[in-house]
């Protein structure tokens, strides 16, 4: 009797470990390289948005010689099948001044300043009744680098087709005119 209880328990193990497989759609190899002005464009955002529904998309970001590898669900792993609107973007943020001491984001750096300092400025800038946020402090600001216009699908004028055949190899040029 002991057996068959672990015959039974053996056989469903094997079972349920069997139906584990892979039920992600296929996905085939996209690469490339992203040039702005005949230039590589290094620490870009690529972005696959497919036209059709149930496609995911797939995103990629650029080395320093520009060259990039789409991933869906695994890195590098490539794009479903389909039609595909892309985007392009190299976000870059210039850090604000902050009065607290905390590192900025483009060097790291810190700004020195003691508890008193920092709880004077806090009251100056949140805490006094009568006292608005101070004028100089300046949050950090965001640009993309690239032409607005590679930033949205619909006005990037990019869009590729990736289909079960080969590896696809689409490079991007982007001009800023």
């Amino acid at each position: 009797m002991k057996m068959r209880i672990y015959l039974s328990v053996a056989l469903l193990v094997l079972a349920v470990a069997g139906c584990g497989g892979d039920n992600r759609p296929a996905t085939y190899p996209v690469s490339g390289v992203v040039t702005l002005d005949g230039k590589p464009v290094q620490g870009a955002s690529i972005s696959f948005t497919s036209i059709g529904e149930g496609v995911q998309p797939a995103v990629a970001q650029t080395d320093a010689d520009g060259k990039y590898s789409l991933t869906t669900f695994e890195s590098g792993d490539g794009a479903m099948e389909g039609v595909f609107q892309v985007t392009a973007t190299k976000y870059h943020t210039e850090a604000g001044e902050n009065p607290y001491g905390a590192p900025t984001q483009s060097t790291g750096e810190q700004k020195e300043m003691s508890l008193d300092d920092q709880y004077a400025n806090f009251d100056a800038n949140y805490g006094a009744k009568d006292a608005g946020p101070a004028r100089s402090r300046k949050p950090g600001t965001t640009t993309n680098e690239l032409p607005k216009r590679y930033a949205n699908g619909s006005t990037s004028g990019l869009e590729y087709t990736v289909t079960p055949e080969g590896k696809h190899t689409f490079d991007i040029p982007l001009t800023s005119k």
